[in-house]
């Protein structure tokens, strides 16, 4: 009977935090680089299942003071999480409040005897994004040290690499992320299975970050080798075969080989079977109810928080309203045309309302995107989608300035030879923000302080031909001269379209 409770209530606060498993959802089936998340949640019902004899000697029974406190907290670090628009967070809420129903309603000697098994469910939080960019630097590192004893004529600039055979970047892609985090997640599980010695375990867990990292380096080397033996092509086409299960059985044999040979081999059989006695207890089915009614809080939350969906606006007719009627700038309106622009489409996608538009001011030409959003979270889906197809970001070209006293920040895209320098901005109630975090934390407690909501994604673009420090110059000109007009004659399309803007 007590499983059927926690059954649910594991279906009660699942259906109330849905968006929050939703997005997890979606990541994992959708992104290769966090396909492991789905498959840990087995692994810990495998583990729990693994050890169901001495459940008998860990005899489940409800521990509602405990229990109610971990679902207190998960639900104040949900809530925290929905303000900053923080999935990491929510996630992180959402384990948390899982194990604090196995806290509650089985209590805290089958809590602590399982304690790997639950605490291993975190590692289904997808994290680890920021990692990427470090590592593209490592890899080009080792492949350019590799190149170096190969005595293999080259040209590097960060991740770019100039051979004989072509251009080659050293991609998000080839970072080689989704093979460390998998390996990542197989150490810890072999660590654990294996070994009780902590100082083998932490050898098992360090193997298991090392070995896909050079791994991964020699991948890439032994592409560019072959490019420069046959072609771009067919080294691309034999890179996406070893790239694939092949690579990672690899590592994992590797992984699994080094794990068994630092085991406790002797042990592994008698501790398998060992189980501390303790008193069995009956369970008892009325505290399990009234532990139930703690599920109130999380409901709750849920309920109070929640943002209903805003319906989207033709963005297109924004823009036409748009064009022409800034009489006061100093750049001159174009019309734009698909060939002329280098974001990847007309309009910021998950934008209740765009305005875009290209201007022009002697040699320099400069594309704009405002994004006006009904709720945070969708303006941070939409930051990391502005280049063009073929387009990539430059790793380390990152820098926040301070331009015409507002913080914007910057960054360079390329495509073989071209360039072009993007400038982005947050905008809420007026105030510029250029990171992320910085934003989040403003958006959070302006709206627990109650205060008008605008968030806005401001997103410009000019030839990256130039050096920094003239389209510095000339972006400055624009954000001082003619973006807080265009900014304004924005609103006032948007609230003839749809009465506010709010």
């Amino acid at each position: 009977m007590g499983f059927g409770l926690f059954s649910l209530a594991l279906c009660l606060v699942t259906y109330a935090w849905w968006s929050t498993v939703a997005h997890w959802l979606e990541i994992g089936l959708n992104h290769d680089t966090y396909s492991h998340i789905l498959i840990v949640p087995f692994i810990s019902i495998w583990l729990l299942y693994h050890q169901r004899d001495s459940w008998l000697f860990y005899s489940p029974n409800t521990d509602i003071l405990f229990g109610a406190v971990g679902v207190l907290g998960a639900t104040i670090i949900w809530i925290s999480g929905l303000l900053l628009h923080f999935k990491f967070i929510e996630h992180f809420a959402y384990i948390s409040l899982l194990l604090a129903l196995v806290l509650g309603f089985f209590g805290r000697r089958f809590f602590q005897h399982n304690l790997f098994a639950l605490l291993f469910l975190y590692l289904a939080i997808p994290f680890g994004y920021d990692l990427i960019e470090p590592l593209q630097f490592l890899t080009a590192k080792i492949v350019l040290w590799l190149l170096d004893l190969s005595q293999v004529p080259y040209q590097a600039d960060g991740v770019l690499i100039i051979l004989s055979s072509g251009y080659f970047e050293i991609a998000r892609a080839c970072a080689g992320i989704k093979f460390l985090f998998a390996s990542f997640v197989s150490g810890i599980l072999l660590a654990y299975l294996i070994t009780r010695n902590r100082i083998k375990q932490g050898c098992i867990i360090g193997v298991s970050i090392f070995i896909p990292i050079i791994a991964n380096a020699l991948r890439v080397f032994g592409t560019l080798m072959i490019a420069e033996w046959t072609d771009e092509s067919f080294a691309k086409n034999v890179d996406h075969i070893v790239y694939g299960w092949g690579f990672f059985a690899f590592v994992l044999f590797i992984l699994i080989f080094i794990a068994y040979k630092l085991s406790d081999k002797d042990e592994l059989e008698s501790r398998i079977s060992q189980f501390e006695e303790g008193t069995i207890e009956k369970f008892d089915l009325g505290k399990a109810y009234r532990f139930l009614g703690v599920l109130i809080v999380p409901i709750f939350a849920a309920y109070f928080f929640y943002e209903a969906p805003h319906p989207r606006l033709d963005k297109f007719t924004l823009h036409s309203a748009i064009v022409g009627q800034c009489e006061t700038c100093l750049f001159r309106h174009l019309e734009t045309h698909k060939s002329e622009t280098f974001f990847s489409r007309k309009t910021i996608l998950n934008a209740n309302e765009v305005s875009h538009g290209l201007v022009r001011q002697g040699a320099d030409q400069i594309e704009y995107q405002i994004g006006a959003f009904y709720n945070s979270q969708a303006l941070m889906a939409d930051r990391a989608r502005l280049l063009g197809r073929g387009w990539g970001v430059l790793p380390g070209s990152y820098k926040s300035l301070l331009l015409n006293d507002e913080k914007w920040h910057r960054f360079t895209a390329w495509k073989n030879s071209e360039r072009q320098y993007f400038y982005v901005s947050y905008n809420l109630g007026g105030d510029y923000y250029s990171n992320a975090m910085v934003y989040k934390l403003s958006y959070a407690l302006k709206r627990l302080a109650g205060a008008p909501l605008k968030p806005k994604l401001f997103v410009l673009s000019i030839d990256g031909q130039q050096t920094a420090e003239n389209a510095d110059r000339a972006i400055s000109k624009f954000i001082q001269y003619d973006l807080d007009h265009i900014n304004e004659l924005f609103d006032n399309a948007v609230t003839l379209n749809t009465g506010s803007l709010h």
